[in-house]
């Protein structure tokens, strides 16, 4: 059995680490695109089942009731999160540990998170004002002392009690609390990124099992003490294996994540309804540390390449994520408007009755096209300049430091 390797682009790593040459960059892996892509429209399908269609009578449903495999597709966010974990170790592999370094890390995570997000939760902010003449909704407004503070703690990401303007962005006060702790690290040697990441990982269990804490943030401390860290550590914890060449069992192990996390997906025995926050870390944030090892590895090996379409998905991830839900927001509407000329059998709003099946799946298939097109065109048209605009504000001001690519 071989514990190291030699990957693509002359960049060798193995267990002795430090006397292994290195590139500036390591090789772009297309498999952790493509899961980041297949995450984002998992999330996509769970909101789209979450629909509500509303009758003549004042009542609702759910678009798809209560199919267990899509309902549960906010395990895309735990996907995301080792996915993250995973990705912070091995582009700063080559990094010298110097305060240069870690601004450079610091402002590549800043610059690919902030902008985009401002976009979008600027539009929750607006559509909240236009439509509540307020922009925090009317049953938090107890919870919030200001709308301006509000709206502050909400833009830059900081945990506070009502959830923020787009909460679908609750996501991303985890990943910047991830980076900012990470770059801690970074400020110490190579040799102590394991045991501080395994440090890190005991506190948290030791913490989070005798401290309940909320999946949602509120707080600095519950952000600090919640289980949801630990996807982020495993994916750290494999990362540092991969860049150090350990791949024992590595395709056996993924073959075992993938199936473990579809199995989970159609059936969870009952874990997710007794214990939600540490039945997804168990359930799915396991499973996905498993998957991501193979498929890396397998792709490092040359044995694993994944398709075109998924890679350009997990491009347009962020904006995808980020667009959903005004997506599927306003294609409601226009289905509501086309009521009437549609076929009573194509359409989600009738007179008497639910709305059939074939109406269903006409506006499901519909909603994933115009979600996916939509978030190409945000990608290519917002988030893909904006990213440009970093480097060059950064080159701009004389400085080598440059975003990293994820």
């Amino acid at each position: 059995m071989t514990l190291s390797i030699k990957h693509p682009n002359n960049f060798l790593v193995g267990r002795e680490g430090a006397n292994c040459s290195a590139i500036a960059r390591p090789p772009l892996l297309h498999s952790i695109q493509a899961l980041r892509g297949l995450a984002a429209l998992l999330v996509v399908v769970f909101h789209l089942v979450k629909f509500k269609v509303h009758f003549e009578d004042g009542s609702f449903q759910y678009l798809f009731g209560n199919l267990p495999a899509v309902t549960r597709g906010f395990v895309g966010v735990d996907v995301f999160f080792v996915i993250s974990g995973f990705v912070m170790v091995y582009i700063t592999q080559s990094f010298q540990r110097t305060p240069g370094s870690v601004l450079k890390f610091l402002y590549s995570r800043f610059s690919r998170i902030y902008p985009v997000w401002w976009i979008f939760a600027g539009l929750a902010a607006l559509q909240l004002y236009l439509t509540q003449g307020m922009m925090v909704r009317p049953e938090y407004e107890t919870l919030v002392s200001s709308q301006s503070s509000y709206l502050a703690k909400s833009f830059f990401l900081i945990p506070q009690s009502a959830p923020i303007v787009l909460d679908i962005g609750w996501t991303l006060i985890y990943e910047m609390y991830f980076y900012l702790v990470f770059a801690v690290l970074l400020c110490f040697s190579k040799k102590s990124l394991l045991p501080a990441l395994v440090a890190w990982f005991v506190g948290i269990c030791a913490v989070a099992i005798v401290i309940p804490t909320p999946e949602v943030a509120t707080s600095f401390a519950t952000l600090a003490s919640s289980p949801l860290t630990l996807e982020f550590l495993m994916g750290a914890i494999i990362g540092w294996l991969v860049i150090h060449g350990i791949y024992i069992f590595s395709n056996r192990i993924g073959v075992i994540g993938l199936s473990a996390f579809i199995l989970f997906l159609f059936h969870d025995f009952g874990v997710l309804a007794a214990q939600p926050l540490w039945g997804k870390i168990v359930l799915f944030g396991i499973p996905t540390t498993m998957l991501v090892y193979g498929v890396v590895n397998a792709e490092l090996k040359g044995k694993f390449k994944s398709p075109a379409w998924a890679n350009a998905l997990g491009d347009w991830s962020y904006s995808l994520y980020l667009s959903h839900l005004f997506v599927l927001s306003a294609l409601g509407r226009i289905f509501a408007k086309l009521a009437e000329k549609l076929p009573e059998n194509l359409s989600l709003y009738v007179d008497l009755g639910h709305p059939s099946n074939t109406a269903k799946y006409l506006f499901a298939s519909v909603a994933i096209c115009a979600c996916i097109i939509f978030s190409g065109l945000c990608y290519r048209l917002i988030e893909k300049p904006l990213i440009k605009l970093s480097k060059n504000v950064m080159n701009l001001k004389g400085t080598s430091l440059r975003p990293l690519t994820s």
